[in-house]
C-alpha cells in the first residue's frame, strides 16, 4: 500500500561475526521524531538494546495564495484555475509591471523605389511558395518581417465570425479555453481575404501601408479558419529615415519647451489607431513590450517623455502616463486568495515540516528566502507559497547498551564486560536576516542580494567500557566528548561572501586516567571571498595603464586616432569619439547603441570594444572606458564611438559595413598577438586566516606530557586567467595561480639527542625557542588551445561533415623544498606536528596532455558520432633528487575507435621513458585491448578485455583476460556472467567467476548469485546466495547463503523498512 508503515520488524539470520541473531525493532514516528527502539540478540556477541531517533523541528514562515477547486470538478475547471494561478504567480514574481503609454509615431516616407525593392523580394518569395512541396512555414521563418508570427512559421491563429459578422479568435485544439487577446486592426482585412481562399491555397501579393503580404489558408472546419502569412516590409531609404529622425527631434524640442503632448499627436502622429485618442496606447505589460521600448521605458518616471526611438517603420516618441508596480505577495493574497489567511496577506506564521502537507513540504524545502513556488496542486485546489524566513532546529540521538566481546572470528569469542554509548548531535540557526535590494532584470524576479546568519552545531558523546573482575589488566574507559561550533555566514550587496567559525572541542577522561586524547580549544577561522583586482578602486587606474601598454605592444590602433580619422559623427570626431559620461536620461545617442552600453544585461564591460553595431543610419563601434554601478545596475558609463554613416552619394550600406569591419580589426587584432596576461582582467585575490589552541597529554615524538601549543595560519592565493589572441579565430588560454602560506607556532619542538649530534651541534637536548615562523609557497601555470577544422566530404556516403579537434595542454607546477628541508638548510628548529603545519615538498613538474578527436555528422539524422579519439598524457619531474631515478612519468596513450553507436574498440598503451636509464622497468608497462557492444533494444551487452601489464612489485609481466555478458531477454529475466583469467609464467588459472540470475514476477523477486575470486596457491573465496523477496511488501523476504570464511551455510531474513527510512537498529558496538 502507498502509505503502509511497519509496526514491528523482526529479523532472523546468521553471519560470521555475530553467529545466529534475532533483531527486534519497534519503529517510532511521531510529528518531529523518526526512529526506533531495538533489542538485538546474538549467539556470539551477546545482547544489545537501546533507541535511536532523529528530530526535525525546522520552521519556516510561509505565505500562501489559495484558489479552491471542488473535488468533483471536471478537468477543464482544474485547468482554468491553474492558468489563473500561473497568472497570479507571474505577478507575484514581478513579471507583470504595467505601464500606461502614449506615443507619437513618425512613419518613414516610402518612395516608389523603396516599394519596387520590396515588391521584387515579395515576388521571389511568392514564386518559392508556389513551387511543388514548398514549406510555407519554413519560408515565413526565413523571409517574413512580421515579428509576432515569424517564429511560429507565419501562423496568425484560428478565427471565426461572431453574431455581428466580425472576426474573433477561436479556440485552438491544445487550449482549454480561448485566449482573450485583441486582434490588431491591421489584420482584419488580411483575415477577410484569407477566408475567401481555398484550403491550402496561397494568395497573390497584397499591398498595405507597411509592406506586402502573402497569405495561406491552412484549414477551414466548422466555419473556423486557420491563417498563415508572410510579410515583406517596405525598407525606407536612408534619406527618409534621416528626415523622420530630424522631424522627431524637432517635435521633442517643442515638447521640452512645454507644448502639449496630445496636441502634437494630432498634428504630427502617423498612427491612425491612436491619433484621435491623443496617442493613447493604454496599459501595457512591461514583459510584452518591444526590446527597444523596454530599455527606454524602464528609466522613465511618471510623466516623462523619451528620446526618439527608431523602429522598423518609423520613429517613436513615448510618454509614460502612469506606472503600476506589481503588487506585493501580501496584496495579491488579500485580493485573490480564498483561504482564512487572506486577511493577513496570506501569512500562515511559522510552520514545522510535519505540519505541512507532503505537496507543500516538498516545494517549501527547495525554496530560498523570498522565492515563490510553482502552482502546487492538492486535493482541494491550487496554491502558491513564498518563504519569508527559515530557521534550522534538528538533530539525532543514539542510546545503546550492550555486551562487550573480544574482537575475533573464532566460534567462541570471550565476553569481557559491558559497553554503553550515548550520543547527541544538534544543529540550529541562531539568527538570520536578508534584504531584497533590487529586481533582477534578466529574470524579472526579486532576488535576495544581502543575507547574514549565525548557525550552531553541537555534538555530545558519552561512552564507556566496564570489564569483568577477571580482566583487570584491561583499562576501563569513560570519555565525554563535546564539540560546539558557531558559524557566521554573510553575503554583501556586491555579491561577495564570507564565513567565520568559532570551534570549542574537548575530550574529558572521566576516570582521570591516561587515555592519549587530544584536546583543542577555541579555533577561529576566516575565509574571505574572491576579490577581482580590476574592481578594487586603487587597481582600476593601474589596469587602464596596463591595457594601454598591452595595446601598444600588440600594435593595435588607437581608438581616439581612428575616431578622428574615420568617424562621421560631427559632435565627437574632434574629441576622438569621446561621449563623456552618459546616462539613460538624455544620452543623446542611438537607442540601439544606448541599450548596448547601458542595459543591465549587457556583457559589455569597461575596456571592451564592441563589434560594429548596425543601425538604420549607419554602423557604430563603441569603446567603454568606465562604468558606474549601484546594486549591480548600470547608472552611467563613459564611452567613445566611431560612427560610419550610410548616405546616398557618399557610401552604400555594403561599403559602410566593410569599412566598419576593417576599422574593428585594426582596433582589436593589431600587428602582434594580444598580451592579455599583462592586465588585471580575470585576476582574483583571496585569503584566509585562523588561530587555534591545542593540547596533547602525551606527544608521541618526544613523549612530553601535557603539551599546550598556540598556532596561527595565514594563506593568500592569487590567480590569473588570460587569453593570448593569435588572430580572430585562434587563441591560447593561459592560467596561473600562486599560493603563499605563513605558519606561526608559539614554540618549537624540543630537540632530541640524535638531532643535536647531526644537525644542531652545540644546542642542548630539549632546546626550544619561542615564536617560530615558517613560509611555504607554490606556483602553478597552464597553457592550452583548442583547434578544430570541419570538412564536408561529398564523396563519402551518408556523411554530412567530419570534424577534427586538437586540444594540447601544457602545465607546470613548482614548489620549493619542503619545510623539513628548509629547516635543515637554515638550521631552524623543528615544529610540533599538530596545529597548523606547512606540509609541502619540492615540486618541479612539467605536465603535458593532448586529445585528438574525429567526429562525423550523418546526412539523414544529423547525428554526431565520435569515430576516433586519441588521448595522451605524461609528465617530467625536474627536481634534483630524480635526475638519477624515475624522472619521466609513463607516456599513457588511449586510442578509441567507434564505428557505430553500439560498438567501440579501445587500446591502452603505456610506455616507460626511463627504461634505458634506470633499468627498473621495461619499456612497455601496460598494453590492453577491449571491445564493447550494446544491443540497440537493450536486451544484451558484452565486454571483452585483455591486459598485458608489468607487475612492478614482483618484476614480471601478467596477462589478464576479462569477459562480461549481460542478458535481458525480457523485463522479468536478467542473467549476468563475469569471467576473469590470469595467464603468466607463474599462474595459469581462472581468477574470477561471477554468475547472477534474477527472476521478477508481479508479487515476488528472486536472485541466485555465485562468485569465485582468487587463484590456486593464493587467496581464494567462493560465495553462493539465493534470496526471495515479496515485492508487494518490502518488509518480508528470506534468503539462504554460503559463507566461505566460516565454511558454513546460513538462513537469513532480509526485510526492508518500507517508508520508514534507512536501516536502523543494526549497528555493532563494543569491539
Amino acid at each position: 500500500e502507498k502509505d503502509k508503515r511497519a509496526k514491528f520488524i523482526f529479523k532472523l539470520g546468521s553471519n560470521t561475526f555475530e553467529g545466529y541473531y534475532v533483531y527486534n525493532i519497534v519503529p517510532i514516528r511521531w510529528k518531529l521524531i523518526n526512529g526506533s527502539a531495538f533489542v538485538n540478540l546474538t549467539t556470539r556477541r551477546g545482547t544489545t538494546f537501546g533507541t535511536e531517533f532523529k528530530y526535525d523541528a525546522d520552521r519556516m514562515r510561509i505565505r500562501e495564495i489559495f484558489l479552491p477547486v471542488p473535488k468533483d470538478a471536471p478537468y477543464t475547471e482544474w485547468q482554468e484555475v491553474r492558468e489563473q494561478m500561473e497568472e497570479i504567480q507571474k505577478r507575484a514574481q514581478g513579471e507583470l509591471d504595467r505601464i500606461w503609454l502614449k506615443q507619437i509615431f513618425i512613419r518613414f516616407k516610402i518612395t516608389e523605389a523603396d516599394k519596387k525593392k520590396s515588391l521584387e523580394i515579395a515576388q521571389k518569395v511568392l514564386k518559392e511558395c508556389q513551387e511543388e512541396n514548398a514549406d510555407f512555414a519554413q519560408l515565413a521563418r526565413r523571409w517574413s518581417d512580421d515579428r509576432e508570427t515569424k517564429s511560429d512559421g507565419g501562423y496568425l491563429g484560428a478565427f471565426k465570425l461572431d453574431d455581428q459578422g466580425r472576426w474573433q479568435r477561436a479556440k485552438e485544439e491544445h487550449e482549454i479555453k480561448t485566449i482573450d487577446k485583441e486582434i490588431p486592426s491591421r489584420y482584419f482585412p488580411l483575415i477577410e481575404s484569407a477566408s475567401k481562399l481555398a484550403v491550402s491555397a496561397i494568395s497573390d501579393i497584397i499591398e498595405t501601408e507597411e509592406g506586402y503580404y502573402i497569405l495561406k489558408l491552412d484549414s477551414k472546419d466548422n466555419n473556423i479558419i486557420k491563417v498563415r502569412l508572410i510579410f515583406i516590409m517596405f525598407d525606407a531609404s536612408d534619406l527618409a529615415q534621416k528626415e523622420a529622425q530630424n522631424k522627431a527631434e524637432d517635435i521633442l524640442t517643442g515638447l521640452t519647451e512645454g507644448k502639449s503632448f496630445e496636441e502634437y499627436v494630432k498634428l504630427y502622429s502617423d498612427d491612425k489607431e491612436t491619433k484621435d485618442k491623443g496617442g493613447d496606447l493604454g496599459w501595457k505589460v512591461f514583459q510584452d513590450l518591444d526590446l527597444s521600448f523596454k530599455s527606454t521605458v524602464r528609466t522613465l518616471n511618471k510623466g516623462e517623455i523619451s528620446r526618439p526611438i527608431i523602429g522598423d517603420s518609423g520613429v517613436y516618441i513615448l510618454k509614460v502616463q502612469d506606472k503600476e508596480k506589481t503588487p506585493s505577495f501580501a496584496e495579491l493574497a488579500r485580493k485573490y486568495s480564498k483561504s482564512e489567511s487572506a486577511e493577513n496577506g496570506g501569512d500562515l506564521g511559522f510552520k514545522s515540516r510535519w505540519q505541512l502537507t507532503p505537496e507543500i513540504r516538498k516545494q517549501a524545502s527547495r525554496l530560498e528566502l523570498y522565492n515563490i513556488s510553482n502552482p502546487i496542486k492538492s486535493d482541494d485546489g491550487y496554491r502558491i507559497i513564498r518563504i519569508d524566513k527559515k530557521t534550522r532546529f534538528g538533530g539525532d540521538v543514539d542510546i545503546r547498551i550492550g555486551d562487550l566481546y573480544s574482537y575475533q572470528y573464532e566460534k567462541n569469542p570471550t565476553k569481557l564486560g559491558q559497553t554503553w554509548n550515548v550520543s547527541v548531535n544538534h544543529s540550529q540557526t541562531l539568527w538570520r536576516s536578508g534584504d531584497i535590494l533590487e529586481e533582477d532584470y534578466q529574470t524579472y524576479q526579486q532576488r535576495l542580494r544581502m543575507q547574514k546568519y549565525i548557525s550552531m552545531m553541537a555534538r555530545l558523546s558519552l561512552a564507556g567500557e566496564e570489564y569483568k573482575q577477571i580482566y583487570q589488566s584491561y583499562t576501563p574507559e569513560r570519555e565525554l566528548k563535546s564539540y560546539v561550533g558557531f558559524d557566521y555566514y554573510y553575503m554583501t550587496k556586491t555579491g561577495s561572501s564570507g564565513h567565520a567559525r568559532l570551534i570549542i572541542d574537548a575530550t574529558r577522561d572521566l576516570l582521570g586516567l591516561d587515555t592519549n586524547v587530544q584536546q583543542k580549544y577555541p579555533e577561529i577561522n576566516f575565509n574571505s571571498p574572491n576579490y577581482y583586482l580590476k574592481d578594487i578602486k586603487p587597481f582600476k587606474e593601474i589596469n587602464r595603464e596596463l591595457h594601454t601598454i598591452s595595446e601598444r605592444i600588440q600594435g593595435r590602433a588607437d581608438f581616439a586616432d581612428m575616431a578622428r580619422k574615420y568617424s562621421d559623427d560631427e559632435r565627437t570626431r574632434a574629441k576622438g569619439g569621446d561621449l563623456g559620461w552618459i546616462s539613460k536620461q538624455g544620452s543623446g545617442i542611438n537607442s540601439k547603441v544606448e541599450s548596448e552600453i547601458l542595459d543591465d544585461r549587457s556583457r559589455f564591460d569597461a575596456g571592451d570594444i564592441s563589434e560594429p553595431i548596425s543601425t538604420s543610419e549607419g554602423y557604430y563601434i563603441v569603446k567603454l572606458d568606465d562604468v558606474k554601478e549601484e546594486f549591480n545596475k548600470r547608472i552611467k558609463a563613459k564611452a567613445r564611438i566611431i560612427f560610419i554613416e550610410i548616405k546616398e552619394g557618399k557610401r552604400t550600406k555594403d561599403e559602410a559595413s566593410k569599412l566598419a569591419d576593417e576599422i574593428y580589426r585594426k582596433l582589436v587584432e593589431g600587428k602582434r598577438p594580444s598580451l592579455g596576461f599583462l592586465t588585471l582582467d580575470d585576476t582574483s585575490l583571496s585569503f584566509n586566516t585562523g588561530a587555534v589552541n591545542y593540547f596533547s597529554d602525551n606527544y608521541y615524538e618526544t613523549q612530553e606530557k601535557n603539551v599546550w601549543l598556540q598556532a596561527a595560519d595565514t594563506n593568500v592565493s592569487l590567480s590569473k586567467r588570460a587569453v593570448i589572441r593569435l588572430g580572430v579565430t585562434r587563441e591560447l588560454n593561459l592560467s596561473a595561480s600562486g599560493n603563499y602560506q605563513q605558519i606561526w607556532h608559539s614554540k618549537t619542538r624540543p630537540l632530541r639527542d640524535y638531532e643535536v649530534e647531526q644537525d644542531w651541534i652545540g644546542k642542548p637536548i630539549g632546546y626550544q625557542e619561542r615564536n617560530a615562523f615558517r613560509n611555504v609557497w607554490n606556483i602553478q601555470t597552464s597553457l592550452n588551445t583548442n583547434l578544430h577544422r570541419i570538412f564536408f566530404p561529398t564523396f563519402v556516403p551518408k556523411v554530412f561533415a567530419i570534424k577534427h579537434t586538437f586540444n594540447p595542454v601544457i602545465s607546470f607546477d613548482y614548489s620549493p623544498p619542503s619545510a623539513n628541508d628548509t629547516d635543515k638548510m637554515k638550521k631552524s628548529l623543528p615544529l610540533y606536528r599538530f596545529g597548523y603545519i606547512a606540509y609541502a615538498y619540492e615540486r618541479k613538474n612539467l605536465n603535458f596532455r593532448m586529445s585528438n578527436d574525429i567526429e562525423i555528422k550523418t546526412k539523414l539524422k544529423r547525428e554526431k558520432i565520435r569515430l576516433f579519439s586519441w588521448y595522451l598524457r605524461t609528465s617530467i619531474d625536474l627536481t634534483e633528487e630524480t635526475k638519477s631515478n624515475r624522472r619521466y612519468r609513463d607516456i599513457q596513450n588511449t586510442f578509441t575507435i567507434k564505428p557505430s553507436e553500439r560498438l567501440d574498440f579501445s587500446t591502452n598503451l603505456d610506455l616507460n621513458p626511463n627504461a634505458y636509464t634506470t633499468k627498473e622497468r621495461p619499456l612497455l608497462s601496460n598494453f590492453s585491448n577491449n571491445i564493447r557492444y550494446y544491443d540497440s533494444e537493450g536486451r544484451w551487452s558484452a565486454y571483452l578485455n585483455r591486459h598485458y601489464i608489468y607487475n612492478s612489485w614482483q618484476k614480471y609481466y601478467q596477462q589478464l583476460y576479462d569477459c562480461s555478458i549481460d542478458l535481458r531477454w525480457s523485463k522479468d529475466w536478467n542473467l549476468s556472467i563475469d569471467l576473469g583469467y590470469e595467464y603468466d609464467k607463474r599462474v595459469k588459472d581462472i581468477s574470477e567467476i561471477g554468475f547472477s540470475l534474477r527472476r521478477k514476477l508481479h508479487c515476488w523477486d528472486s536472485v541466485i548469485t555465485f562468485s569465485r575470486r582468487g587463484t590456486k596457491g593464493g587467496y581464494l573465496r567462493k560465495d553462493f546466495t539465493f534470496s526471495v523477496a515479496i515485492t508487494a511488501d518490502p518488509g518480508k523476504s528470506i534468503g539462504v547463503g554460503y559463507d566461505d570464511i566460516s565454511k558454513s551455510w546460513s538462513l537469513r531474513s532480509l526485510p526492508g523498512m518500507g517508508r520508514l527510512g534507512g536501516y536502523v537498529g543494526g549497528r555493532y558496538m563494543g569491539y
